[in-house]
């Protein structure tokens, strides 16, 4: 009986492995396969898991994979150079019209007509020139046109029929003390031609945290003077912020205080400083929405009480002046987090992992066979009404050449919680026209094109089972010995090799222990792919039969079959 029973499970090994019919292939589970999946979609869903790539190697992946942190914006605004200061600063480049005399600047007057008068003179603390025969004449506060007008005005009462030609020879100089969270602080002279944001940069800019909404401009005494929101002259081209400094001045850069983050559909996403007071509609000015952004479906996050609060935004009633609610403009507080959906996040989408050119994110998900950490190729691409395989991957332009092109599949979330895969030879698509491997595609399928195998698999009565770097022109006793060797239980006269073939799948028995003692020659060459399957010798247990089944799943998986 026991004899009957070892020649019936052996019978049932042998057709498992040639029949892609069998009982046990039937029977196959595929929660392997669904878990890989779960994982894949919670990797998705964490941030700092996906990383933005542009390679397909893990050695690219390292150099150019990006966080998903967002920089603060002070760590983005790029200051004047020194050059371009310089340059403003050269008297050929004053506008006459802009420039404003003080105390300090160096003036050339000259007085022509029946006669020729020439005038070097120099404001003085007090805000005036001396000029003979008039006296003293304050020009602090006007423009050197103005300067010039205010001259001829005073010398028609001591001249006729003359004319006034006034240019500055020398600009003044001002100590500004710049302190707080910038790069270099330090006592600074610059020209009254430099503004507030200009000086931060030649104290080498701002530090990470910088608070760009609420820069002090004092006095030398300490007094302020004003506010300066360096977001809105860098980023909304407000110049009126960049105020000129026309006396002896301290700028004070403090730490960022209150601030909130933006997601979604905003052209300028992550932290933002805010000030008190200020409400969606100010944020949105400073963040701009993205067309396509869907303002009925914004959600404001907010910590309150030490509870989390979660607020519905009808955008629509906010930026639409005509539909405008006052009471839908909320008041921002320090920690909110907005977000907007975009228009996309609506449409029907399907997920495509592997060799396929578009799909440019890359995940890390666990080999089942040896347990290393791998890189896998994902994507998501937006799906038209009526859209096939064939249609997808011509979108995303086409696949890569490591894809396994006879391999791909589709898989189909059925309502049972079951997988549905579906086989898609794409050379015979493809190149071949062949219509019926061209799948209709539905909402939540997921497209795969694996990448070529570079592997060889040897299983069964092995020290070390599992997968084995290819190398073109080694043996199979070079495999098997860096697999640890065989186990005593082998049955060496026996072993199976495994392998694939374009559609067709063949077994070949061989003599191992012939091969190890070199009494036989290897006529097989593995290719990449290949299993090496060393089975028992004897099966003595229901154990030894869960074992061989296990081992028939894992090869079946590899296979596909």
């Amino acid at each position: 009986m026991n004899i009957l029973k070892i020649l019936t499970i052996k019978i049932l090994i042998i057709l498992t492995l040639l029949n892609s019919h069998s009982v046990f292939a039937q029977e196959l589970p595929f929660g392997d396969m669904e878990s890989i999946k779960r994982e894949l979609m919670r990797s998705v869903q964490r941030p700092g898991i996906m990383q933005r790539a542009s390679s397909q190697s893990k050695e690219e992946l390292g150099k150019s994979g990006e966080s998903g942190t967002v920089k603060p914006p002070a760590t983005k605004i790029k200051f004047p150079e020194a050059t371009e200061l310089a340059a403003r600063s050269d008297i050929a480049f004053i506008n006459p019209e802009k420039y404003i005399l003080g105390p300090g600047d160096g003036l050339r007057i000259v007085i022509y007509g029946r006669f020729f008068e020439e005038n070097r003179v120099m404001v003085r603390p007090g805000g005036s020139i001396f000029l003979y025969p008039a006296g003293d004449i304050v020009v602090k506060g006007h423009t050197i046109n103005g300067a010039k007008d205010k001259v001829y005005r005073i010398m028609k009462r001591y001249y006729r029929d003359f004319k006034v030609h006034l240019e500055i020879t020398k600009l003044r100089t001002i100590q500004v003390r710049i302190l707080g969270e910038v790069t270099n602080p330090g006592t600074y002279v610059i020209t009254p031609v430099i503004g507030i944001c200009d000086a931060i940069g030649m104290a080498g800019g701002l530090k990470d945290n910088a608070s760009l909404r609420n820069v002090l401009l004092r006095d030398d005494r300490g007094k302020k003077v004003g506010n300066i929101d360096l977001f809105s002259w860098y980023f909304l081209g407000e110049e009126g912020q960049n105020k000129l400094i026309e006396q002896k001045s301290v700028i004070f850069v403090p730490l960022m205080q209150e601030q909130i983050t933006l997601d979604g559909a905003f052209r300028r996403k992550g932290t933002f400083e805010i000030i008190p007071g200020e409400r969606i509609t100010d944020i949105i000015k400073m963040a701009e929405l993205q067309p396509g952004a869907v303002l009925s479906e914004g959600r404001l996050t907010r910590i309150k009480d030490g509870e989390l609060e979660i607020k519905k935004l009808d955008l629509d009633r906010i930026v639409d002046v005509e539909k405008f609610e006052s009471e839908k403009d909320i008041l921002l507080s320090d920690g909110d987090n907005i977000y907007v959906p975009n228009l996309d996040m609506f449409s029907k989408k399907i997920r495509v992992i592997g060799e396929l050119k578009g799909a440019n994110f890359f995940s890390t998900t666990i080999n089942k066979l040896t347990g290393e950490t791998e890189i896998q190729k994902i994507g998501l691409y937006n799906l038209k009404k009526g859209e096939t395989v064939k249609d997808v991957v011509v979108a995303l332009g086409g696949t890569t050449v490591k894809a396994n092109v006879q391999k791909a599949r589709v898989e189909r979330p059925l309502k049972n919680g079951n997988v549905k895969v579906i086989s898609v030879n794409l050379r015979k698509l493809m190149s071949g026209g062949d219509e019926s491997q061209n799948v209709a595609l539905r909402e939540g399928d997921t497209l795969i094109v694996p990448a070529m195998p570079d592997s060889v698999y040897i299983l069964g009565e092995i020290r070390a089972p599992g997968a084995y770097q290819y190398n073109v022109g080694n043996k199979i006793k070079e495999y098997v010995a860096l697999a640890g060797g065989p186990t005593r239980k082998a049955k060496l006269r026996h072993v199976k090799i495994i392998s694939q073939r374009g559609d067709n799948i063949k077994a070949s028995t061989i003599d191992l222990r012939s091969i190890l003692t070199g009494n036989l020659k290897e006529e097989i060459e593995l290719r990449p792919g290949d299993v090496i399957y060393i089975p028992h010798a004897d099966i003595v247990s229901w154990k030894d039969i869960l074992g061989i089944m296990t081992e028939l799943i894992v090869i079946r998986q590899l296979f596909k079959i």
